[in-house]
């Protein structure tokens, strides 16, 4: 492990232990920088020039997603996440909270943007219940982004 690599752990500790707000998961964002902190090395699954290999590739998307989400919070914007979906309606989103009733969000009169890993725009209704979102909300503003759903899972 890198001297950098230590340091971000060391600050995501930190940030994981504060509590911020409840409208803000500080896991979320403590997984996230140490994605977007570790994405540069090459590990295990790696390969360099043209031939990338699955592991590549999800690193590559959840480094799109990190910097998303880092940017995001630059910009002021509460997020929650990664939560799954419960269920999506016509103009809302029910996601799955721990310990707590399911929390549903309407997105009447909102402006929503919603992206999945590869940075394409999608549809409120092409998400699906099961999936893992990010949630990032500043005022009227809500952006949502789709995570890889991920293979080999006992997910029914």
């Amino acid at each position: 492990m890198t001297t950098s690599s230590r340091r971000n752990l060391i600050r995501c500790i930190m940030v994981g232990s504060i509590v911020l707000s409840g409208a803000w998961m500080p896991r979320a964002l403590c997984s996230l920088a140490w994605a977007a902190s570790s994405g540069s090395s090459q590990g295990a699954g790696t390969t360099s020039g043209s031939g990338q290999t699955t592991s590549n590739l999800d690193e590559l998307s959840t480094n799109l997603v990190a910097r998303t989400v880092k940017e995001l919070l630059k910009d002021g914007y509460a997020v929650d996440g990664p939560v799954e979906v419960v269920e999506v309606g016509q103009s809302s989103i029910t996601l799955f909270k721990t310990g707590e009733k399911n929390w549903k969000l309407d997105l009447t009169g909102m402006k929503v943007t919603i992206k999945d890993y590869q940075n394409q725009t999608l549809l409120l209704s092409e998400i699906k219940a099961k999936n893992k979102v990010y949630v990032c909300r500043k005022k009227s503003n809500v952006t949502i982004l789709v995570l890889q759903k991920k293979e080999g899972t006992n997910d029914r």
